[in-house]
């Protein structure tokens, strides 16, 4: 298992995180909690963020199922093999994610 935690305040307002996209079984657990009030949406995108002219504020998103548009916590199970997943933070919210990727370390 592989774990991640990250923090996404309004002053950065986004947050990504690059995922093993190498697993052959690819689960992931994604769980959301309100610091401080306010409105997030948890996205995942296919694009390279190791390649060359990859922009975070201009790539291509798809918001995870159960983690769109929401304001209070939140914790879903995520199985579509991606690069990774992006935290976005509006309207001055504080949200902590959690993330554990199956697989080794």
């Amino acid at each position: 298992m592989q774990y991640r935690t990250i923090v996404s305040t309004p002053a950065d307002n986004y947050k990504i995180v690059i995922l093993d996209d190498f697993q052959a079984f690819f689960q992931i657990g994604l769980q959301c909690k309100v610091l401080d009030g306010g409105n997030y949406t948890v996205n995942y995108f296919f694009d390279d963020p190791n390649a060359p002219g990859f922009d975070p504020g201009n790539g291509n998103f798809y918001p995870v199922p159960g983690l769109d548009s929401l304001s209070g916590d939140e914790a879903v199970e995520f199985n579509i093999p991606c690069r990774g997943v992006f935290l976005y933070v509006y309207n001055g919210a504080t949200v902590e994610l959690k993330i554990v990727q199956a697989g080794p370390v």
